[in-house]
């Protein structure tokens, strides 16, 4: 008896499941048919809840202050009220905010990506220590050579 529709959600597993490592796919594919088959399940039951036939009841039951008690426990559960959703403003805009600050710093990741790649590239473009000179290193390297040069001109050798 699905009286209260709460939340919907619809979940991308394809998604979920290129996310995840090969060894977990198994258990996110059962999880995917349990939720299937629930959802296959609520679809199926209606909004409003099936009337109680109180009279069947009371000619069956033998005792009629009982069927009595039970229908007015029954029509008092029945009026529950929700309380007023206090928190999901909040939440949304906490989740906003959490959302604003991931890609920042994936956009902030992406750039420094960019950065250890290029110097990364340039690394590998210079040739191996093994076939290079000190003075051919030090021309590509100018700031090196000045450094070395101060050192050398102060008698720093350390």
């Amino acid at each position: 008896m699905a009286s209260k529709t709460v939340a919907t959600r619809v979940f991308d597993f394809v998604k979920i499941s290129d996310a995840l490592p090969t060894s977990l796919r198994a258990q996110l594919n059962g999880l995917r048919s349990q939720y299937s088959a629930t959802q296959t399940k609520l679809t199926a039951l209606s909004a409003e809840p099936e009337t109680i036939d109180w009279a069947k009841y009371n000619t069956s039951v033998t005792s009629p202050d009982f069927v009595n008690d039970m229908k007015d426990s029954y029509t008092l559960a029945s009026k529950v009220e929700y309380p007023a959703d206090q928190y999901g403003a909040l939440i949304a805009s906490a989740e906003k905010s959490a959302l604003a600050e991931a890609t920042k710093l994936v956009e902030a990741s992406k750039v420094k990506v960019a950065e250890l790649e290029a110097r990364l590239a340039a690394m590998k473009a210079e040739k191996p220590l093994d076939e290079i000179t000190v003075d051919e290193f030090l021309a590509t390297k100018p700031e090196l050579a000045s450094k070395i040069d101060e050192e050398i001109k102060n008698h720093n050798y350390t």
